[in-house]
């Protein structure tokens, strides 16, 4: 389990070099889901700090995109394909 003043204290860390520019949210949501796996919501709350944006900004680009995810994933990750060629057997 993540401590809370680690998730924060990395989080600014990332969140700095960023924080001149304007338009940052995705490549910091991006690297921050690349250090922890996921976007924990301390993470989320030190984001908004830092960049002054409310939380439910941030939390609408995170669902948003599929690329976020704001719960740990497994290990494996399976994907059942749905489509209808799938279903009839061509793929």
């Amino acid at each position: 389990m993540l401590v809370k003043e680690e998730v924060v204290s990395r989080t600014k860390e990332i969140v700095a070099p960023w924080k001149v520019r304007k338009g940052a949210l995705i490549p910091i949501l991006q690297e921050t889901q690349s250090v922890f796996g996921y976007l924990p919501a301390d993470a989320v709350e030190a984001i908004s700090d830092e960049l002054l944006i409310p939380t439910a900004e941030i939390y609408g680009v995170a669902t948003f995109y599929a690329q976020f995810h704001l719960k740990p994933r497994g290990r494996h990750i399976i994907r059942v394909c749905r489509g209808r060629p799938a279903t009839f057997g061509a793929a």
